[in-house]
């Protein structure tokens, strides 16, 4: 489910594979107290502090949540499901300028 801010503004935790390395989560209260992450399915994805670790295939639901203090209610927790692949192979891609011809590091159009 991705987060939708009020200026329209979509973020979505991209997909990752087995492999990739660890990645950091960003989140902030409006009290300005400290956000906690939370994964559904430590088997696919762990948390440590912000730091997400990829443990095996699947889908994890990370949740953001905020307890209050003396001052401030609980947040309402905010949720995003995490995709793991296996990884795949890339294939090598080329750019090629169609109608252009490279000659002593510049390029000259084709007419």
């Amino acid at each position: 489910m991705p987060y939708i801010t009020s200026d329209g503004t979509v973020y979505r935790l991209p997909d990752r594979a087995i492999g990739d390395a660890p990645f950091e989560l960003i989140a902030y209260a409006t009290s300005g107290l400290p956000v906690s992450f939370v994964s559904s399915n430590t088997s696919v994805a762990t948390i440590v502090g912000n730091k997400v670790y990829i443990n095996g295939v699947g889908e994890v639901t990370i949740s953001a949540i905020q307890m209050g203090d003396i001052r401030y209610h609980p947040a309402l927790p905010e949720s995003q499901t995490l995709i793991v692949i296996n990884p795949v192979n890339k294939d090598d891609q080329v750019i090629n300028f169609e109608g252009s011809h490279l000659r002593s590091g510049m390029i000259h159009l084709l007419n």
